[in-house]
Parts: C-alpha cells; structure tokens; sequence
C-alpha cells in the first residue's frame, strides 16, 4: 500500500487554457513588462483579499522585482506577493509596451 500526500489546500498548479492562451503566472512575468489580471486559482477568501486590496480581474499590474516576494505595481500602489502567491495568479502581458519604472 503507497502512503497518500497530504490533501492541499490550494487547488492544481495553474494550466493555460485556450481561453487564455497568452495567459502566464504572475511569478513568470518580466519585470517592467504591464499585464492584465486574469484569474486566480486561490480559494475564494484569498480572491477576495486581492481585490479589497487592488488586486482583481482587469486591473493593469507590472512587476517591479523579485525576492521573497514579487514586488508589483497596481495603479500607484506596490504591493509585495508571496510566490506562492504570484504562481496561481494568471496574467496576460500587454503587447509592446514595456512600464518605465517610476
């Protein structure tokens, strides 16, 4: 008998769809390059968190750097993701414009 993981909490790693086929993880982004907000594959008090905080479907986002956290840019706000975070957050770059850092 094969012991079984333990059950998750977070649902699977994030697949591109062809509803979305230009669609990347946050954490794959390029730095400077703007992106539109897709999906989050987060429990739903998660989803919720992100856009009480400016973090939601439509919103324009661009990384500004990588660490511990993903350092993002919404509107005039920067906020800090978790990459475990920036790994289930699905984005879709905006074609040739790159953000000039402020």
């Amino acid at each position: 008998m094969r012991a079984s993981s333990p059950p998750s909490s977070l649902p699977a790693a994030p697949s591109r769809t062809p509803a979305c086929r230009r669609c990347v993880p946050l954490a794959e982004l390029a730095i400077g390059v703007p992106a539109r907000f897709d999906s989050a594959l987060l429990p739903a008090c998660d989803v919720a968190f992100l856009e009480a905080i400016g973090l939601g479907h439509g919103c324009t986002l661009c990384v500004r750097g990588r660490g511990c956290a993903f350092i993002v840019d919404v509107d005039s706000t920067r906020l800090a993701v978790a990459g475990s975070v920036a790994r289930r957050i699905m984005v879709s770059p905006l074609d040739g414009e790159r953000s000039a850092d402020p």
